[in-house]
């Protein structure tokens, strides 16, 4: 499960993150955008952003309870 969350997260940054960091950076040099259309992307990077932060905790979370949960022994 950590693997998943680990490439799909490692997937997302470039594909989502990337591309809204060149549209929202450059806002203040750009007379002709308006504030509305800075603020729709800034919130749609915080809705992705918190996705994103939830999935790391997530596998944090589960990494975590794999190697502190006893390992299953087999009795024979």
């Amino acid at each position: 499960m950590v693997n998943i969350l680990a490439i799909f997260d490692w997937a997302l940054t470039p594909t989502v993150f990337r591309p809204m960091f060149h549209e929202l950076m450059p806002r203040h040099l750009v007379a002709s955008v308006t504030d509305a259309e800075s603020l729709r992307l800034a919130r749609r990077w915080l809705l992705w952003d918190s996705f994103r932060v939830a999935l790391i905790a997530i596998g944090f979370t589960a990494s975590v309870r794999a190697i502190s949960v006893p390992a299953a022994t087999k009795e024979v």
